[in-house]
């Protein structure tokens, strides 16, 4: 194993004869639309089937970016953003100092939704021009668990059928999605009370 100390989409070019990929990292359209070109650039010049696993495929950065470092997006490609507030599932909009957000570790789009916005957006759009390109079929399947995980492959590879088998039940699996539902409304829940009880000791403090 070899670790390279460089941004991915620097980096990806200059990797070979890879197996598999995986993807998670800067989590917005930009990144992940560019860094899914690089690695299918990759993979047809090398002779090697396309295998990618791609991490928040799901709920909050399936149509919403999130930047660690904004300014490496180009700026058409750069939505509006806020490192303070918080995304939420009740609400569309961020919510100040509420909710779940990097606390100045990372932004999240002020915008929902929308073009070149988020992961499974980026995914979407990398399978339509790849389609509309007359590239080779890719298969796609999407588990709605922890964040959301996503597989794409061609579909032509020698173990398609036996990766296609393993990932069909899981795939949009309406149960697990529910399940996802609930762990996110408990992880929400639980920041809401470390937030009230930060306010709490923060108030004891003034007052003490």
């Amino acid at each position: 194993m070899k670790h390279v100390e460089r941004p991915s989409l620097e980096a990806l070019t200059e990797l070979a004869d890879v197996d598999a990929w995986l993807i998670d990292g800067d989590h917005n359209w930009y990144t992940v639309h560019h860094e899914l070109k690089a690695i299918h650039a990759a993979c047809r010049r090398d002779g090697r089937p396309l295998l990618v696993f791609l991490h928040d495929v799901g709920w909050p950065t399936a149509h919403r970016d999130s930047y660690y470092a904004p300014d490496r997006i180009p700026a058409e490609y750069r939505q509006p953003y806020d490192f303070d507030a918080g995304v939420t599932l009740e609400s569309e909009t961020l919510v100040r100092g509420r909710g779940f957000r990097g606390m100045g570790h990372w932004a999240w789009s002020t915008k929902l939704g929308g073009p070149c916005n988020g992961v499974f957006t980026a995914i979407k759009d990398f399978l339509f021009a790849n389609s509309a390109a007359g590239g080779k079929d890719l298969g796609w399947a999407r588990i709605p668990a922890v964040f959301g995980l996503g597989v794409l492959f061609d579909s032509d590879a020698s173990w398609s059928a036996d990766v296609a088998q393993v990932l069909l039940p899981f795939h949009e699996n309406p149960l697990l999605a529910r399940l996802e539902l609930n762990r996110l409304r408990n992880y929400l829940a639980v920041i809401e009370w470390q937030d009230r009880t930060a306010e709490l000791e923060a108030n004891k403090l003034v007052s003490g």
